[in-house]
C-alpha cells in the first residue's frame, strides 16, 4: 500500500510493504478484546490483495470486505460500478461484499439497543452493477486527451452507476405500474449481463464484486408485465380522454417510488418502497 505521513503535497507516498498495529485500551467493566473493525478501500493506490491464509492473522482479527452501512442493508439493491468506456471492467474502488449483520433491528419506539442474533446473517453483495463516467454539462471533472473518452465533464464513482440503476427502476416502473417493488427488484436482478473474471484477486467470490453482473434495462424492462391498455372513458364537454392506469380504487402505486440514493464506503444503494399518491416523496444524498 502507499502510505504518505504528511499533509505537505509536495511529499510523496511511499509503497511499500507496511505493518499496522492496533493498540486497543479498555476501560473497567468493558471486555478485554473489544470488536474492532478497519476498513481499508480497495482502490488504485490502496490493497489489491488481502491475506487470507491461515497464520497470517491473529485468531480474533477478522479480514473482511468494505460493503458496510446502508448498501449492506438487505432491504436495499446495492450497485457497484464499472466504467461506460470499459463496462466489462470493475472500478477499483468499487465495494466488495459479503455484508455480516450480527444484530437484529433497534426498536424505533423505545431506543432500546439492538439484541445480537443467535446466528449472524451473511449476505452476498452488491446486488448488481451500473455503470459510471457519464457526460454531464458542469461536473465532476473535466477530461481532455483521453484515449476512451471525448473531452467534457464526467462523474465517475458509485454515486454516479446507481443514479443509473435507479433510472433503469423508474422506466420500469412506468412500463409496468402494476408491479410490486419486489417484482422490479426481481426483474433488474435476474436480467444482469454476468461479467466476466476480473484481474484483480479480491479475495472473495464472483457474485461478492459484481452481484449477478451490469443492469440491462432492455431486458429487465421486458421481464415485466406491460401496463393495461388504458380504456376511453367519458369527460366532461363531451369529450374523451383515457383512464389513468397504474393506481388502484384507493389511491395506492401500482409500482414503486423510488425514495433513496445513497452512497457509503463504495458501495451505492438504491432504494425503493410502496407510497401512497398523496403521500409520495423522493430525497437524494
Amino acid at each position: 500500500m502507499g502510505y504518505t505521513a504528511t499533509t505537505d503535497p509536495t511529499v510523496p507516498s511511499v509503497l511499500a510493504d507496511y505493518t499496522l498495529v492496533l493498540a486497543r485500551a479498555t476501560n473497567v467493566g468493558e471486555p478485554a478484546t473489544p470488536r474492532v473493525k478497519v476498513i481499508i478501500a480497495i482502490d488504485d493506490g490502496g490493497v489489491q490483495r488481502l491475506p487470507y491464509a491461515p497464520d497470517e492473522w491473529r485468531d480474533d482479527v477478522v479480514i473482511g470486505p468494505v460493503v458496510f452501512a446502508h448498501p449492506a442493508d438487505p432491504a436495499v439493491l446495492t450497485s457497484g460500478a464499472a466504467p461506460t468506456f470499459k463496462p466489462e471492467s470493475m472500478e477499483p474502488y468499487s465495494g466488495t461484499g459479503p455484508a455480516t449483520y450480527y444484530f437484529g433491528p433497534v426498536d424505533r419506539l423505545t431506543h432500546r439497543p439492538a439484541d445480537p442474533l443467535l446466528e449472524p446473517r451473511v449476505l452476498v453483495k452488491p446486488d448488481l452493477i451500473g455503470v459510471d463516467y457519464v457526460r454531464t454539462t458542469f461536473f465532476e471533472s473535466y477530461y481532455s486527451g483521453s484515449p476512451v473518452l471525448p473531452d467534457g465533464y464526467y462523474f465517475p464513482g458509485t454515486s454516479a452507476a446507481a443514479p443509473g440503476v435507479a433510472a433503469v427502476a423508474a422506466l420500469a416502473m412506468q412500463y409496468s405500474p402494476q408491479s410490486t417493488a419486489q417484482q422490479v427488484r426481481d426483474a433488474l436482478v435476474s436480467t444482469a449481463v454476468p461479467m466476466p473474471t476480473q484481474p484483480v484477486d479480491y479475495g472473495v467470490s464472483d457474485a461478492n464484486v459484481w452481484g449477478s453482473g451490469r443492469v440491462f434495462a432492455p431486458a429487465a424492462i421486458a421481464a415485466l408485465p406491460a401496463a393495461p391498455a388504458p380504456a376511453p372513458v367519458p369527460a366532461g364537454g363531451g369529450g374523451m380522454r383515457l383512464a389513468d392506469t397504474g393506481l388502484s380504487a384507493g389511491g395506492d402505486l401500482g409500482g414503486i417510488t423510488l425514495v433513496a440514493l445513497l452512497l457509503l464506503a463504495g458501495g451505492a444503494v438504491v432504494s425503493f418502497s410502496r407510497a401512497r399518491r398523496a403521500t409520495a416523496r423522493g430525497t437524494r444524498s
